[in-house]
């Protein structure tokens, strides 16, 4: 079926998903930097910092694998109504609806964003490698040390933690000592002469960054910095981090016997030498180095009581972490798998006036919205405050809509399917006074045109009446000597479009935003197109053929342009009151007698004032086949799941897409013209994940997907 619908947009998916990245690695990284600051032995303060990390990695990564957390809320996906598409509207007897879409019809070219991402992170790693060739220099020019007092103090250092003894150097080219080496660590020394509790301080609190493995630890921690590089936590938790380590190997050293006082002077004695970026060693600036001092004067100590509360606290923390980071990973359900079943019987709509109290409608009717706009209202049986009505010839994939009016209020509408939240009341608005002002193109007033609404948008998603020709008609009005249309029955709490019937005049394409109370409008002489559209030289009548505005055209303060028309028994077609404009033409596939022939689009047709533009025939061929499976999230053949495919026959300069619905067997069959093709899942609960490949005349192409739930950051963030 063709309609017009938001293409997919390049990168948006993968953006999404680096966004649900950052944000599931929030959780663990607070509770690790709230960690940081609690008043405990530094060993266990090490430990939450650590599982911190980790766990924010898991999470960051589980958002690749299922990206929208847990089981999705149902969405039916309503049907294609054009006036909410992006540069399309509905038709009332031929003519345009202006389109009040928020989206933009122009579609600026942007940058991948994981190419982004990666040049930002490579951007970030320099600095690291920088430091690693630094100390790759420093460790080539250092000697091996010849102190056999100090391979001595390393042996006992070693020995009393439980690692083999690691190398020991002596370089001329730093001032501080440091451990470096991922696989084969080394200690590094300057050339001081340190001695007796000086070089058993130092040894023993290097030996302790060895058996810490602080240097893989802190390679992973600046490797997590360049994969989460927006993550500003993760950044932040750096120095601390550092900082704690040093101070877990100051309370190691101490078991060998040094006094605190001793090792707090080897510190300050070490404390101005800068250390290799790629290295770990005893040096930490400034507040870090007196907490560490203060900390050896007086460790930080936990009662039994106070311990096993604290130990309470930090498991119970982890595993919310972890069990909040499952959530936001749980595998999905199919939206489909909890649909909620349509209401049968007689049903009832509650109405209630502007004052909350129960008024009687004058008139009630009931607009579903299928697969096509042209189905008649339903008039429906009223009472006091309760509108009657059923559901049963309705469309479960549709929406259906009852409006109302009553004296003294206004024209109101209320969604009964797909359910609108809240309670099942209709509150009629209380009537305001909109005119619409018609000149004709010399500047004098149009009198004696009928001017109705068209269109209704109130607040909140899908919160719309689209008014069919027949309804539409209901709460018309003519224009006076001066060219004013007066409404009385409107509310100042909807935006309304209007249009009028007059074939001489281009559709009005414009409207009254909430609050406004009126419109002035010059009307414009109307364009034509027409053409025949024959296949093997026959005629062929039935076939729906419509013009949208292209995204060519130049900026204006028109709603889009739309119009559509079905050929008659010589195959001809006309499409009335066009403004002028750009616009695609093409045909709607689902309208072909056997539905297995195409014929490309008029592109980018150029319509001026008054313009008639003949001779735009199609001829229809079988073109080439593009067929396949749509699979559902638990891996089984999906029906009624719409494929979109932009191409030859709806070019992508306009926002009405071609499509095709998945039969019982999951299984969808387009017919295209030869050329390049954009084909993707349409239904928005799920990724939009296009295939672009080239067919030539009589190809088949067999193309399948396998849905994946839509990665919205917003969506997954408000369901957990």
């Amino acid at each position: 079926m063709a309609r017009a619908h938001r293409r997919p947009r390049i990168g948006g998916k993968a953006l999404t998903f680096l966004l649900l990245a950052l944000a599931r690695s929030t959780v663990p990284l607070l509770l690790a930097i709230a960690a940081t600051s609690l008043h405990i032995p530094a060993i266990l303060r090490r430990r939450i910092v650590r599982a911190g990390l980790v766990l924010s990695l898991l999470a960051a990564l589980s958002a690749f694998v299922t990206p929208t957390g847990p089981p999705v809320s149902r969405i039916v996906n309503l049907p294609p109504i054009p006036i909410l598409q992006p540069g399309g509207a509905a038709t009332n007897g031929g003519a345009p609806l202006p389109d009040l879409s928020a989206a933009s019809t122009a579609y600026l070219p942007v940058a991948d964003p994981i190419s982004l991402y990666g040049l930002f992170a490579l951007v970030g790693a320099l600095p690291l490698t920088l430091g690693a060739i630094r100390l790759r220099g420093i460790l080539r020019a250092a000697r091996r040390s010849e102190d056999a007092a100090a391979y001595a103090e390393l042996d006992d250092a070693a020995y009393r933690i439980g690692i083999r003894p690691p190398g020991l150097r002596v370089s001329g080219r730093v001032k501080s000592p440091f451990v470096a080496g991922l696989f084969r660590p080394e200690i590094v020394l300057p050339e001081l002469n340190a001695e007796g509790a000086n070089l058993r301080a130092i040894l023993s609190h290097e030996a302790a960054h060895i058996r810490n493995h602080d240097i893989a630890w802190r390679l992973f921690h600046r490797l997590l910095c360049l994969l989460l590089w927006p993550q500003p936590l993760v950044w932040l938790l750096l120095r601390p981090a550092r900082a704690i380590e040093e101070e877990a190997c100051d309370q190691d050293a101490l078991l060998g016997g040094i006094r605190p006082s001793d090792y707090a002077r080897t510190l300050l004695s070490v404390a101005e030498g800068p250390l290799p970026s790629a290295a770990v060693g005893m040096r930490t600036p400034g507040a870090s180095l007196t907490r560490r001092i203060a900390a050896l004067l007086q460790p930080p100590t936990m009662k039994p009581k106070k311990r096993f509360l604290f130990v309470s606290f930090t498991v119970t923390a982890f595993i919310f972490a972890a069990g909040l980071a499952a959530c936001l990973a749980a595998s999905p359900q199919d939206p489909d798998e909890d649909n909620l079943p349509m209401p049968q019987g007689d049903l009832q709509l509650t109405v209630v006036g502007a004052d909350g109290k129960p008024v009687i409608p004058t008139a009630a009717y009931l607009v579903t919205y299928g697969d096509t706009l042209e189905k008649p209202p339903v008039p429906l049986r009223t009472s006091l405050g309760r509108i009657h009505y059923t559901l049963d010839q309705a469309n479960p994939r549709g929406a259906s809509t009852i409006v109302a009016v009553a004296k003294g209020s206004a024209l109101g509408f209320h969604r009964v399917w797909p359910p609108a939240e809240g309670a099942p009341t209709l509150k009629l608005p209380s009537a305001a006074q909109k005119t619409v002002t018609l000149k004709t193109p010399d500047g004098k007033p149009a009198a004696n045109l009928s001017v109705s609404p068209v269109l209704l948008v109130g607040s909140g998603d899908f919160n719309f009446l689209t008014l069919t020709p027949k309804l539409a008609a209901t709460f018309a009005t003519k224009t006076d000597e001066n060219g004013v249309a007066t409404f009385t029955n409107l509310s100042d709490l909807t935006r309304i479009a209007f249009d009028t019937e007059d074939a001489r005049f281009a559709s009005l394409g414009a409207d009254l935003k909430a609050g406004e109370k009126g419109v002035e409008v010059t009307l414009i002489p109307a364009a034509e197109i027409s053409g025949i559209v024959t296949r093997n030289g026959k005629p062929v009548s039935g076939v729906k053929v419509g013009a949208q505005d292209n995204h060519n055209m130049p900026p204006s303060n028109r709603l889009g342009v739309w119009a559509d028309t079905i050929t008659d028994a010589d195959g001809r077609y006309r499409l009335r009151r066009l403004p002028p404009s750009i616009v695609n033409v093409a045909l709607f596939s689902n309208t072909v007698p056997g539905k297995d022939a195409t014929a490309p689009a008029h592109e980018s047709v150029t319509l001026k004032e008054g313009s008639v533009v003949s001779n735009l025939h199609f001829k229809l061929t079988p073109g080439a086949i593009i067929t396949g499976i749509v699979y559902g999230m638990d891996g089984k053949p999906k029906a009624g799941t719409d494929v979109g495919v932009y191409g030859p026959a709806h070019p992508n300069s306009s926002a009405w897409v071609d499509s095709a619905r998945t039969d019982k067997n999951g299984r969808y069959t387009i017919h295209v013209p030869a050329g390049k093709q954009r084909v993707y899942p349409m239904d928005s609960r799920y990724e939009q994940d296009a295939e672009t490949f080239t067919l030539v005349e009589g190809q088949i192409q067999e193309q399948n997907f396998r849905l994946r739930p839509a990665g919205s950051i917003l969506n997954a963030l408000r369901r957990n």
